[in-house]
């Protein structure tokens, strides 16, 4: 890989090329690993492209969160 396109992002995730290599990632999938995560921001926030785990901005079940619903507006576009 490192004599073929070294500078380019294949994937369009990001890395380039020569990044994948070194990471060991593949640089024709986004999200190598499969985690719905793309590998740079994977590598942005230390952790590992190559190793699934769950999204930290999905929404989790019983974490005791409370989720507010906005208020209504004083103006209703429907009058």
């Amino acid at each position: 890989l490192s004599t073929v396109a070294p500078a380019e992002d294949w994937d369009g995730d990001g890395l380039l090329n020569a990044a994948e290599a070194d990471s060991g990632s593949n640089p024709f999938a986004w999200d190598g690993d499969g985690d719905g995560m793309i590998d740079s921001f994977e590598m942005l926030v230390g952790s590992d492209p190559l190793v699934a785990k769950p999204s930290p901005f999905e929404p989790k079940l019983n974490t005791g969160l409370v989720v507010f619903t906005p208020a209504p507006t004083l103006f209703d576009p429907a009058n």
